[in-house]
């Protein structure tokens, strides 16, 4: 492994400088260079943050394959991601020690960086017969999840809550009634009226949350809710919270942005799942992520096939390719750096059981550059005339294990 001297970099809450030593994939000083260390590459960080490596806590990979990990990967540590939970949502999906060793044997060969796999609930997310969620987290996988698949009726969710409190194992669900969901692919208003598509209510997101929540309750199971979409469910999880329940959440950095204005011209593009919703449901979101009522933020990403965004909206895919811009989004928004920075560090490695990593000697080196003042354009539909987002900040250089995974070519 190679030896490091990251200078003159800042760190981003005390604004005081701060170099680091890398040898042999851990941090081995955090000021002078220790006795004996000839450092054999320097990197010259000029005044930008330093941040221990992000956590996405929700990307979809598609094909199980070297190149498309590869390519998930390399995008990861473009946008200082050292960590990556996968969607079980992929080809083949996650959900026998099968899938799970081609997968390792895959990661092992050809990522950029960690790659910890949720299993699936059921097999195949077909929701009928529940997968070997206990042999799979001794494989390797971190929680267990549907995906974008509700399951069908409550009493196939009670059994998996059952199965997965049995082994204490962390549950990661995003909350949709099954029936209220079918054929929805933009949120229930005015806008999909005025476009004759198809809405998902709020009541698919509650009715989900409440169903959830009441057999938690009873079940005692380890929750995480990802991709929280509305106000109705940030009060719902926040109120749980209070009441006790072992319950965590997320929002995909899409709704943090994005409202239903982002569909005018039937804009394929801002399609995705859950919907963006009403500029108040935004805003709600904003708020319980800075109060940390949300505790983390994922990148949602999908990357869809260019000809699907040809197709009558209608029939059009549902997904963002966001990966690559999640810490220009996050450290833009109105919110303290240090929640931003719990949400997309500690937060998502505490609840799902993943080492920490900190700016500490001894600690792995898993760390990224970011410059705040680095000029940035954004592609659709950031870029549109109904979207208000940031031009500046960018990932300049990411670590991973001690190696160099990215650096930004000026």
């Amino acid at each position: 492994m190679s030896r490091w001297h990251i200078h003159g970099a800042v760190d981003p809450i005390t604004q005081r400088p701060k170099d680091l030593y890398l040898d042999a994939g851990r941090i081995v000083s955090t000021d002078a260079p220790p006795a004996g260390f000839h450092e054999a590459r320097r990197y010259d960080a000029q005044g930008q943050w330093l941040l221990p490596g992000l956590v996405d806590s929700f990307a979809r990979l598609g094909q199980v394959g070297a190149k498309h990990v590869e390519t998930l990967t390399h995008t990861a540590t473009s946008a200082g991601v050292s960590t990556l939970l996968l969607s079980p949502q992929s080809r083949p999906c996650i959900d026998d020690d099968a899938s799970v060793e081609l997968l390792r044997r895959i990661v092992k060969q050809s990522a950029q960086c960690w790659v910890h796999p949720l299993g699936a609930l059921t097999r195949d997310l077909s929701g009928e017969t529940l997968a070997e969620m206990a042999k799979l987290n001794a494989l390797g996988c971190v929680g267990f999840s549907q995906a974008d698949q509700a399951l069908p009726t409550p009493l196939a969710l009670r059994r998996a809550l059952e199965y997965a409190a049995t082994f204490d194992l962390l549950v990661v669900l995003q909350p949709t009634e099954a029936t209220l969901a079918d054929g929805c692919i933009v949120h229930d208003g005015a806008d999909a009226v005025r476009m004759g598509l198809p809405g998902l209510p709020y009541s698919a997101e509650t009715i989900a949350l409440a169903s959830v929540l009441e057999l938690a309750r009873e079940t005692g199971v380890r929750l995480h809710f990802s991709r929280l979409s509305s106000a109705r469910g940030v009060a719902m999880v926040a109120r749980a919270k209070d009441e006790g329940v072992d319950v965590t959440a997320d929002v995909a950095i899409a709704q943090l942005y994005g409202d239903t204005s982002w569909l005018q011209g039937f804009a394929h593009e801002a399609l995705c799942w859950p919907p963006l919703r009403s500029e108040t449901d935004r805003e709600a979101l904003r708020g319980a992520l800075a109060e940390g009522v949300i505790d983390g933020l994922s990148s949602n990403h999908c990357d869809t096939d260019g000809a699907a965004l040809l197709a009558p909206m209608a029939e059009s895919a549902l997904g963002m390719s966001t990966l690559a811009w999640l810490p220009t989004l996050a450290f833009a928004l109105d919110i303290p750096r240090e929640r931003i920075l719990d949400a997309l560090t500690k937060a998502p490695r505490a609840r799902f059981g993943l080492p920490s990593v900190d700016l500490e000697v001894g600690q792995s080196a898993d760390l990224c550059l970011f410059d705040p003042h680095a000029a940035v354009t954004l592609p659709r539909p950031w870029s549109s005339a109904s979207a208000a987002t940031p031009g500046r900040g960018q990932v300049s250089a990411c670590w991973v294990d001690g190696e160099q995974r990215f650096v930004r070519q000026s």
